[in-house]
């Protein structure tokens, strides 16, 4: 495993002479291990050992920019629910302000708010009824 000393002594000779290395750069080899029984496998440090599968550069670099990225559908929500109630309060306030309405008529569109619950079961029962008619006539063939 080792270098013989007086080859290395040698080697370190010639560079020394070339100029390649000064006199202390010349540091005989450790000795040989002595014979018998390996020590077995090297401690670990202490510390946190690694999971199973440590993650990777561009696994690291996706969890510290995911939570900094806004996605497209996050994006969208935002613009409406932002964008609604923004017009729904300035369309209150210039009802109540300039047009001098007060209460449920200060609400912009009030007729279609007050329709909205209405509208909405239609709709649930209109796709209800659409697929049972489906289904009915997938059974009959």
């Amino acid at each position: 495993p080792g270098v013989p000393t007086a080859r290395y002594t040698a080697q370190c000779t010639r560079l020394q002479q070339r100029g390649i290395l000064n006199a202390s750069g010349c540091v005989p080899p450790p000795p040989p291990p002595p014979p018998g029984p390996s020590p077995g496998p090297p401690t670990p440090p202490p510390g946190p050992a690694p999971g199973p599968h440590p993650p990777t550069a561009a696994v690291q670099h996706h969890r510290k920019t995911a939570a900094t990225q806004v996605s497209t559908g996050t994006a969208l929500l935002l613009i409406f629910f932002l964008g609604g109630g923004s017009l729904m309060l300035a369309g209150t306030t210039f009802k109540y302000k300039v047009q001098g309405h007060r209460g449920k008529e200060a609400v912009p569109l009030v007729d279609v708010w007050a329709m909205l619950p209405a509208l909405i079961r239609e709709g649930f029962e209109f796709t209800w009824l659409s697929l049972r008619e489906k289904w009915a006539a997938r059974r009959g063939s």
